[in-house]
């Protein structure tokens, strides 16, 4: 019998099993669901699947099997899998793709027969990314593919200085030199960022890698898109994060003494003249049905002799509505993120964000960090209520901006990454009717009171990632993980949100299967191992990337029958982790179980004697003789291989 899988709503897949073959007929489906279900396919079995509209009569079957269950909702689809063949039910073409990838998830030897109904219970369902290195598009592809499997609908792009603009050029060629600027070591980008006396933005500089891709391979990064039913809103950070514009054109900062200023004036016209420039580009290319305008962090204004003395409020709502009238004009609706318009008070700390008066002071931390061939101070910047708790350095303070919530378009979308904050942040926006999604989503954390506050109001999730778009830098800073995460939250009722330890097993055994199908089904090598060690690191965001050499454990010898070897690399928190003492305690401390999630998606959890193994699989192209691990001196007793099993036949 198969198994529920995450994302499924109400399943009744529970009779004998039904074969597709590979000469099936798919009716009324596009590409896509072919290739899904064909990729499943065998020598002989049914040929009869068959795309259809929900009709009353499979409504009918639904309410006999799973009760008054039959929902109105975008991209809902039924799978009813009799003698006679397989029919799929959806209204929309996303439905379609669903479905097919439920029938390739639940294909094992067969289909069980029965009826599957899948619903999700929010419509925006999204993964906030930069644009890729050119070397990661084949990556990106992958990735594509993995937010369709796992019902996601929408991708939010940061274009940034990532896009090629051919109206100025020197944006782009600014955005490299720039981003050349913070390669000189781990970490530079914060150095800089926090190498003046005021607030500065974080450097997006991971933003294709540091370069750009043409509009031509956007345009094809789009088309696959497109194809899979995955909406790109493009995001062109304004006002604020506008580092990229600013690099050539000085001209246009709010903060003339910033040599690296991250702020447009919007009291200067020529601002927008720059920044609608390159929006006609990005619409032209895109042709988006909405963009993202960012707005978030705003910390540089009423600097310039333009803008002193104006309302901080009113500059925030007015630079809003120019953006917003330009984008309206091309029937394009406008996306923000929430923070500066929330009078913001962590519910923990009691420090105040966002859009309230927040104090910082800067004191030299006795670090310099060099960059346009000067040395400049570095500085530890303490927020909220430790500024008052400090003394020396400069105290600044960042003006209100909430009582825009008041002044903006009543149709403008908002991501809203402050609930972690301030859980009342939700009714801030529903009290003043803003269509509001959760942005920077973390899944673990923040479930609390799930379907309540989605019942609420809250239009849907983006889970975000800061960092490169490989597949490495995405996997271990969990955002793998947390696209699967969240799909069991957003399609399956059944999710208990209290059950965290139990929900990270059953994500990281899907996403293992997922990621390593291919593996599993032919001959290959599989090691159950572990360590006691924590290797630690920083999220890898804001300029810190991987390392070999420090996450490098040993490697396993793989011996062949034709006397040749291979190494193959032990890397912590990619492919061998912290082996968690008393996983199902960890319920009570989030924190603890993210230690291991990093090496989900590579490899799956084994619990044994209250400890956490991970297997890994490895694949074989030529006969295996035997695999021997060969760790490092310094982590000989440290590092568990509790199996090594080599696998000729198919595996299951």
């Amino acid at each position: 019998m198969s198994e529920k899988k995450i994302n499924d709503t109400y399943y009744g897949l529970r009779g004998e099993k039904v074969k597709i073959s590979k000469n099936a007929k798919i009716e009324n489906a596009d590409l896509i669901c072919k290739q899904r279900i064909l990729s499943v396919a065998e020598a002989a079995g049914t040929e009869n699947i068959v795309f259809k509209e929900i009709d009353n009569e499979i409504k009918d079957k639904v309410s006999e099997v799973f009760g008054d269950v039959n929902s109105d909702a975008a991209d809902s689809y039924v799978i009813s899998v009799k003698d006679e063949g397989i029919t799929v039910y959806s209204d929309s073409e996303n439905g379609k793709r669903y479905a097919a990838c439920a029938i390739e998830k639940h294909y094992d030897n067969g289909i069980e027969k029965g009826i599957l109904y899948n619903v999700p219970i929010c419509e925006f369902r999204a993964v906030k990314v930069y644009i890729p290195g050119r070397e990661h598009i084949g990556f990106f592809k992958k990735f594509i593919d993995l937010c369709m499997y796992y019902g996601y609908n929408t991708l939010v792009l940061e274009i940034g200085g990532a896009m090629e603009y051919k109206t100025h050029p020197e944006i782009n060629s600014g955005w490299a030199e720039y981003c050349n600027i913070f390669k000189e070591y781990q970490g530079k980008s914060l150095d800089v960022q926090h190498s003046m006396p005021w607030n500065k933005n974080s450097i997006h500089c991971e933003n294709g890698n540091g370069g750009f891709l043409s509009q031509s391979e956007l345009a094809e990064l789009k088309k696959y898109c497109d194809e899979r039913g995955i909406e790109i809103i493009p995001e062109v950070p304004s006002l604020s994060h506008c580092d990229y514009l600013l690099i050539n054109h000085h001209e246009l900062a709010e903060n003339q003494n910033d040599p690296l200023p991250d702020t447009y004036c919007p009291s200067n016209p020529k601002s927008y003249e720059l920044l609608f420039d390159i929006l006609n580009e990005v619409i032209e290319l895109f042709k988006p049905r909405i963009i993202h305008i960012g707005h978030d962090e705003w910390y540089s204004f009423g600097i310039c002799d333009k803008c002193k003395g104006k309302d901080p409020a009113e500059m925030y709502a007015g630079d809003i509505f120019k953006i917003y009238d330009f984008l309206k004009q091309k029937g394009i609706k406008t996306m923000i993120w929430g923070d500066k318009l929330l009078n913001a008070r962590d519910d923990r700390s009691g420090d105040t964000h966002g859009g309230a008066l927040v104090k910082t002071r800067h004191i030299p931390s006795g670090k310099t960090v060099e960059y346009l061939g000067e040395e400049h101070p570095v500085y530890n910047e303490y927020w909220g209520n430790e500024a008052d708790k400090t003394e020396g350095g400069v105290l600044t303070v960042i003006p209100e901006t909430y009582k825009a919530i008041n002044l903006v378009p009543k149709d403008l979308l908002i991501m809203n990454w402050y609930y972690r904050l301030q859980k009342e942040s939700d009714r801030v926006f529903h009290d003043n009717n803003l269509w509001s999604v959760y942005g920077n989503f973390d899944t673990g954390r923040e479930s609390e009171n799930w379907f309540e506050r989605i019942a609420a109001g809250v239009h849907g999730l983006s889970i975000s990632n800061w960092s490169m778009l490989d597949q490495r830098h995405m996997q271990r800073n969990g955002v793998l993980f947390g696209i699967a995460y969240a799909s069991m939250m957003v399609w399956n009722r059944e999710f208990e949100e209290t059950q965290r330890a139990n929900n990270t097993l059953i994500v990281a055994h899907d996403l293992f299967q997922y990621n390593n199908r291919d593996i599993l089904s032919k001959p290959h090598i599989e090691i159950i191992h572990g360590t006691d060690i924590i290797i630690p690191h920083k999220s890898f965001v804001d300029g810190y990337g991987m390392s070999d050499e420090t996450d490098r454990m040993g490697c396993y010898t793989i011996y062949y029958d034709d006397e040749s070897t291979e190494a193959y690399p032990i890397l912590w928190g990619h492919n061998i982790g912290y082996m968690l003492p008393d996983w199902y305690e960890q319920d009570k401390d989030w924190i603890g179980t993210k230690m291991v999630i990093e090496p989900t998606y590579t490899c799956d959890y084994v619990l044994q004697d209250g400890k956490v193994f991970y297997k890994l699989v490895i694949p074989t192209a030529k006969n295996v003789v035997k695999v021997e691990a060969d760790i490092l001196d310094k982590y000989k007793d440290r590092v568990f291989v509790d199996k090594i099993t080599i696998v000729r036949n198919r595996g299951i």
